[in-house]
């Protein structure tokens, strides 16, 4: 359940930034409400897409540490 709304709300920013992209083209992107828009958008869904891969690899460096302490057969 909580997958499905990490995408539906990772679908929506995306969303949201493409068509304030496409408004700063048509308008121009001197606007401060577009500027709000894309900054709006554009950071939580790269933060979204970027936390995901940097929690796995420390996950799995911390395991690799802690893999020294353990008993060997």
């Amino acid at each position: 359940m909580a997958e499905d709304s990490f995408t539906t709300v990772l679908i929506l920013l995306i969303l949201g930034f493409g068509a304030s992209v496409g408004t700063g083209i048509i308008a121009g992107f001197l606007n401060p409400f577009i500027l709000l828009a894309l900054t709006g958008t554009s950071l939580p869904a790269l933060s979204m897409l970027l936390y995901s891969p940097i929690k796995t690899r420390k996950l799995i460096t911390k395991y690799r540490q802690s893999e020294e302490s353990l008993i060997q057969p």
